[in-house]
């Protein structure tokens, strides 16, 4: 089962759990605990696969359409 869970990972994933861990280690042997914090939210996003919150940052997949415009058209 841990298998095929790892297996859906992807490099982005693999990025933010590594950048969460030096975090939170960083966070450990300095007295900032704001690291602490980034870097628990870094490590809860890569564990549970979610990124931005609500799609924020989700790109549109439709293209938009263009219109073409006939050359014998009059225009008002």
């Amino acid at each position: 089962m841990i298998i095929q869970w790892l297996k859906q990972w992807n490099g982005l994933r693999l990025l933010r759990l590594g950048i969460g861990i030096a975090a939170i280690v960083q966070g450990l042997y300095s007295p900032t605990p704001l690291l602490w914090v980034i870097g628990a939210v870094l490590v809860i996003q890569a564990v549970m696969n979610i990124g931005c919150m609500g799609g924020a940052c989700a790109v549109p997949q439709n293209k938009p359409q263009i219109k073409k415009v006939n050359k014998h058209e009059e225009s008002l």
